[in-house]
């Protein structure tokens, strides 16, 4: 018993912790605005509608090779999302970009935002089939290896210079959870910000977020800070039909989807030095009843609070040989409250569920031209789990279910080489080792021979192998009533062939088609043990699945860019040949900005379709097609930046798959919302 209030004092600390770093951050923005000269703002330089359309087709990406390149020689099929996108189509999350990208969707279930790649995704899987970098810094956490897309994600999007997602197996580089893609948040930097800004938004159910940003370059130092607050009522009032009876409320659930964060980050370079801060505490009410709760009692909740501190030493030496090392420290707590019915008492069951990470991490890397054709790449990686705990503990009776404390360790090695055959023939190939304590090593490579005939035509050869490593959570979480642990577990792994196409149009547009075929072995699912009737998680499937993406991207002489898609997929169980629930057949999107006004304003118009998606009950939720709007403006008055947006814009019904622990399978998701935010910029005299 003595581990309660241990584990109360911990995660108490930590939120403190937090809570003055942010708190550190805000002082030290407003005294910098204070102190700093400011000039009315103008322009910024690199504004991408004034960009040719030659530029607008040379694309460079760092994230699938750790160095730059052309997203033609990239070994594998990349999309890139702009700031300037961001901004025009009205994302506020991770999980928004995400939603517009081909062959991407994501399903919500009131707590976590959940994204699909290539049709799979299992309800209730904490993302951790995609690895999700930030400025390279790996974000998947050493417990449950989630990765957070929605509000719960740790940057504000307007922080976001571009996110590079990198499709197809990656753990040749990147290991576990490099399994369907890596998607790389990368930030603005001080020179691209020059200045500061002020931010305001207010949206539906009553929804308000401020940020307040600072960047410059002072004595060769380079200086991002920034802070931003969000809250949001949710809707007052959902309807449940799974709870439609008079004890409960006829299935409304009211005020009880509340959803509040405070998130921070400041970068500071010098030189060949890079040291980052980032920060998040987020608070989200669950108005689900999920895991058997009591419906509609806005006392259960979840609080998810991260944060890293990262230094990074970058050199470039003589004979192009590049050298990076970077150490970094991160800490992750997650903290649940659930309420239950207490048979015979008239005393509601707190249940409180902690989870604790602290890992400390060192990456060296070396890249190195060689004998005129070849391109190395060559690290290692190490990552000392100092703390990996997990508790769960009744209160109203005291009872303690769960008190599992836990250390390891884990290193990797890897090599890649880029070998240019002859012009317009690389092959790129590359492996990587990996070892943990828990379950011991396992080796994955990728190759790709990408294939140039003429100078707008290129053709990619790619296969590659990854794996996901089981988390502590699979492996440990036994609360002793409905779930039980499995530390047999082994990793999952997948095999995966892709060809590319990729067809320039004259220099304004781009014809893409992608044709995937997946194998997945050892597939980690959660079940229920016939001898006890817990749930447990075991490796029991093997699942397949085959697709093609088709996109066309571009931009006019007059400015209209955009992009269509068409995805075509299935993905099932190779013992049954049945479909996999969450896995639509088709998908189709169109993303589109026009230019109105003389350029000076912006109209963002997103449609998607989504094909129906079976359900854990081997029912279906219907197709659906939801439309976004967005109007932006130019700055104007001296610095001022107005934008209005409509989400689901002809108010759609649909609903998203959900996991076992919901009584009711798919929950239906918002209206008709809309958003208006007004930013404030200040650049700084020279």
């Amino acid at each position: 018993m003595n581990s309660q209030p241990r584990q109360i004092a911990a995660i108490s600390c930590c939120r403190l912790r937090l809570a003055l770093w942010a708190r550190w951050i805000s002082i030290l923005l407003t005294h910098a605005a204070l102190l700093v000269p400011l000039a009315p703002a103008g322009e910024p330089q690199n504004d991408l509608t004034e960009l040719n359309l030659e530029d607008l087709r040379k694309v460079q990406v760092s994230s699938a090779s750790m160095y730059l390149q052309s997203d033609r020689e990239a070994p594998s099929s990349v999309t890139v999302i702009t700031a300037d996108q961001i901004r025009k189509f009205g994302y506020r999350t991770l999980a928004d970009i995400l939603r517009g990208v081909r062959g991407f969707y994501v399903s919500y279930d009131r707590n976590y935002s959940y994204v699909g790649v290539r049709g799979f995704s299992r309800p209730g899987d904490y993302n951790d089939r995609i690895q999700v970098l930030l400025n390279g810094h790996r974000l998947t956490d050493n417990l449950y290896n989630s990765a957070l897309i929605g509000t719960e994600f740790q940057l504000d999007v307007d922080l976001i210079d571009r996110v590079e997602i990198v499709r197809g197996p990656s753990s040749s580089l990147y290991g576990t959870s490099a399994f369907f893609a890596v998607i790389n948040v990368i930030t603005k930097t001080a020179r691209s910000i020059r200045g500061a800004e002020l931010s305001g938004e207010v949206d539906g159910f009553g929804t308000y977020k401020g940020r307040s940003t600072y960047g410059e370059t002072r004595h060769g130092v380079d200086m991002v800070f920034s802070g931003t607050v969000y809250e949001s009522a949710g809707p007052g009032r959902l309807f449940f039909p799974a709870f439609n009876s008079p004890t409960t409320n006829y299935g409304f659930a009211e005020h009880a989807d509340d959803d509040a964060y405070e998130s921070y980050f400041g970068n500071i370079k010098f030189r060949h030095f890079t040291l980052e801060a980032v920060g998040s505490t987020r608070e989200k009410g669950i108005p689900t009843a999920s895991f058997g709760t009591v419906f509609d009692d806005p006392r259960t909740r979840t609080i998810d609070s991260r944060g890293y501190l990262d230094l990074q030493y970058d050199r470039t030496f003589k004979r192009d040989l590049e050298w990076t090392t970077r150490i970094s420290y991160d800490r992750v707590a997650y903290h649940g409250t659930y309420i239950y019915n207490s048979p015979g008492s008239a005393t509601d069951v707190v249940n409180e569920d902690f989870g604790r990470g602290d890992w400390l991490a060192i990456k060296n890397r070396i890249t190195k031209p060689l004998w005129r054709k070849h391109k190395v790449t060559a690290g290692v990686d190490f990552r000392d789990n100092l703390r990996q705990d997990q508790s769960n503990y009744n209160l109203n009776p005291l009872l303690l279910s769960l008190d599992d404390q836990r250390d390891s360790k884990e290193w990797a090695v890897y090599v890649q080489d880029e070998f240019s055959i002859t012009k317009g023939l690389i092959l790129n190939a590359g492996v990587r080792h990996d070892y943990y304590e828990s379950f011991g090593g396992t080796t994955n490579p990728r190759a790709a021979l990408i294939y140039s005939p003429f100078k707008r035509t290129t053709f990619k050869f790619l296969y590659g192998r990854a794996f996901r490593a089981p988390n502590n959570y699979e492996l440990y979480y036994h609360d002793g009533f409905s779930q039980k642990a499995n530390p047999f577990l082994r990793p999952e792994k997948i095999q995966t062939a892709e060809l590319v196409w990729e067809q320039d149009l004259g220099a304004n547009f781009r014809v893409t088609a992608d044709g995937f075929e997946d194998h997945i072995t050892g597939l980690i699912d959660q079940q229920t043990d016939r001898n006890e009737g817990f749930l447990v998680f075991q490796n029991s499937q093997k699942v397949s699945s085959r697709g093609l993406e088709l996109e066309l991207a571009g931009k006019t002489a007059n400015g209209v860019e955009g992009r269509i898609s068409y995805t075509l997929q299935r993905t099932r169980d190779s013992i049954t040949n049945l479909s996999l629930s969450n896995s639509p057949a088709q998908m189709a999107k169109v993303n589109v900005i026009w230019p109105m006004v003389r350029r000076n304003l912006f109209v963002g118009l997103e449609a998607q379709y989504m094909d129906a998606r079976k359900i854990l009950t081997d029912a279906e939720v219907g197709a659906f097609a939801l439309a976004n709007l967005t109007v932006t403006s130019r700055e104007f008055a001296g610095g001022f930046r107005l934008s209005g947006s409509v989400y689901n814009l002809f108010d759609r019904k649909y609903s998203d798959p959900v996991g076992v622990e919901f009584l009711q399978p798919a929950l239906q998701q918002n209206g008709r919302d809309f958003r208006i935010k007004i930013t404030r910029v200040f650049r700084f005299a020279r």
